[in-house]
């Protein structure tokens, strides 16, 4: 596989041509000439990181295990920002990718020194998104819970505080 060969070729200090992959075009675009020199660690990340091809060329190998939902969170999240997929369509893509996911990546993780859980955190996915909201609500205290209801509102007990964060 062309990414094992040139991992090796950057280990021994040669220059390679690295590929472009361009989300908003589905394509490869350009080809970067790229020369670590005298580095010592070089960090490959992908979903195919640890595949039969490329593990054995690591010296350490790390899989970052996700559930599901945080999968699809973070899926919907980056093509709502590169793409003008509808959301529906996007949800759609995720099923066909979920199955491609637990055919070819998942199992991959068995190539892993390291298993790390990347657990999901709503608040921090939430501002790391870049497109959320948050309301904080605090007790009206005195106002007349008929003219918040009339607003749309409701009253919260009177020492209560939340705080909801979510999409947009």
């Amino acid at each position: 596989e062309l990414a094992a060969v040139q991992l090796e070729a950057l280990r021994a200090g040669e220059t390679v041509q690295k590929p472009h992959y361009d989300f908003s075009t589905g394509e490869h675009t350009d080809h970067t000439l790229t020369r670590l020199g005298d580095k010592k660690v070089i960090i490959v990340e992908g979903l195919f990181a640890l595949s039969e091809d490329l593990a054995p060329v690591a010296d350490v190998t790390c899989f970052v295990k996700t559930e599901t939902h945080v999968r699809l969170m973070r899926r919907f999240m980056r093509d709502t920002k590169r793409t003008s997929w509808p959301r529906r369509e996007i949800i759609a893509y995720f099923k066909t990718l979920e199955n491609e996911y637990r055919t070819h990546v998942e199992p991959t993780a068995a190539n892993a020194d390291i298993i790390v859980n990347n657990d999901y955190q709503a608040a921090a996915e939430a501002r790391n998104s870049e497109v959320f909201e948050t309301q904080i609500k605090y007790p009206a205290g005195s106002i007349d819970g008929d003219f918040i209801s009339k607003l749309g509102g409701e009253l919260i007990a009177p020492t209560a505080r939340q705080v909801d964060l979510f999409y947009n």
